[in-house]
């Protein structure tokens, strides 16, 4: 509204210098006495029957006479005051008063009458939640009227999913499926939506789209990164190892996402008692992550480095102390907030270790190139798994999910208060 206004300010001062000016400038022009008029007329008179003379229009005696009149005329219009200022447009600068005035008084009515100021500050708001939803809405309704239109049904899909619809998400993929499908990105986007929608199940028809995407791209990064999350999770660490070996083959040497997978294969060596030559693939050579924690938890990760750390506190409700079992397995769980349920990082310890001081950074990645440092907000959760499993099962103890934070907050409180 303020750039509005002073535009228009700018725009109105420009119209009122362009209308005074001539006004102002011929009260000073026009200030001639009678007599400089009267020699003025004189000699443009004479200049034209010269003229008419040097075309032969006019004869030397016709021209002679003609001149002789205008002499006699001349000289009975020089009287005793004809050395007087003519008289100027007296209204000339009152008039150009008068518009410095009027033109932004009337211009200010005008707007006031016929314009919509309210229009001005609309557009520099953002969208309102429930114009957000409508929009949704019209989209979900003008593709039912008209089916065919894969673009319009992966927005769909992408909305549905920012908004945490993740079923109605699942469907409108389908519908998006010519896109999808040649898409490795989409598939890997695809699986995640499905598991979302699933309590974060990657098993089944994820994992199916995930090996649709290996199809098209047998180094997706993501896609052999949840590979190896499969395999790790089922307790198959040699094809942990081998997934994500290949997937070190992509990414950048010293860099942090290499440094991650490669304490996610030293973790797997460690828990499958494998030795460093037992892989399913050579790793290449890349700079060693922190070595791990030495605690009583199977996959205690490295500790916190880096930017884009979250830092807090867990502890336990003393309702719930009686059901706590000091071996039961404790996960600290970071998410985004754009919709999304694969998780950016996650801590696991043991549930004795409670009260607990947690750090998340870019070291406890899951994915490579989802990380806290490149998300705008980060959602906690504390849960403690009876099962040792990361998928949430009937009996957990979990704790509210937080309000959204940036990357870099500390002082962080989850308080595990509830039973699934």
């Amino acid at each position: 509204m303020t750039a509005f206004l002073s535009l228009a300010a700018v725009l109105t001062l420009l119209v009122v210098v362009r209308l005074l000016w001539p006004l102002w400038r011929g009260t000073r022009r026009d200030t001639l006495t009678v007599a400089q008029l009267n020699s003025k007329v004189y000699r443009d008179q004479l200049q034209e029957l010269e003229r008419d003379l040097a075309r032969g229009q006019l004869t030397e005696a016709t021209y002679g006479e003609a001149r002789d009149e205008l002499q006699r005329r001349l000289l009975q219009d020089v009287t005793p005051g004809a050395d007087k200022p003519a008289a100027a447009a007296p209204a000339g600068r009152w008039t150009a008063v008068l518009l410095a005035v009027l033109v932004p008084l009337g211009a200010a009515g005008l707007y006031t009458r016929v314009g919509n100021a309210a229009a001005i500050d609309a557009a520099t708001r953002p969208a309102a939640p429930e114009n957000v939803l409508a929009a949704v809405a019209n989209l979900a309704e003008a593709l039912r009227k008209n089916p065919d239109n894969p673009q319009g049904w992966l927005l769909l899909a992408r909305s549905y999913r920012k908004m945490e619809r993740f079923p109605e998400s699942v469907a409108a993929y389908e519908h998006a499926k010519a896109l999808v499908d040649q898409d490795p990105d989409l598939l890997v986007e695809q699986a995640d939506t499905i598991a979302a929608a699933t309590g974060d199940n990657i098993e089944g028809r994820p994992m199916e789209l995930v090996h649709k995407a290996l199809a098209l791209d047998p180094k997706h990064p993501m896609s052999l990164m949840l590979m190896g999350m499969s395999a790790y999770r089922k307790g198959d660490f040699a094809g942990a190892i081998g997934q994500w070996q290949v997937l070190m083959t992509v990414l950048p040497p010293d860099s942090p996402e290499a440094q991650q997978v490669q304490a996610n294969i030293d973790q797997a060596r460690q828990e499958g008692g494998l030795p460093a030559q037992a892989s399913a693939a050579p790793a290449p050579a890349v700079k060693q992550a922190p070595a791990a924690q030495d605690t009583p938890a199977p996959s205690a990760p490295a500790q916190a480095a880096g930017n884009g750390r979250v830092m807090g506190e867990v502890t336990l409700s003393p309702a719930l102390a009686a059901q706590l079992r000091p071996d039961d397995v404790l996960f600290v769980i970071a998410r985004p907030d754009d919709g999304s349920r694969a998780p950016l990082a996650v801590l696991r310890k043991r549930a004795g270790d409670l009260p607990l001081q947690f750090t998340l950074d870019d070291t406890l990645a899951m994915m490579p190139d989802r990380t806290i440092s490149k998300a705008k907000g980060v959602i906690l959760v504390a849960r403690i798994s009876k099962s040792g499993q990361p998928i949430p099962q009937p009996g957990d103890l979990t704790s509210e999910a937080s309000t959204p934070v940036p990357p870099g907050t500390t002082g962080i409180r989850l308080v595990i208060d509830r039973q699934l």
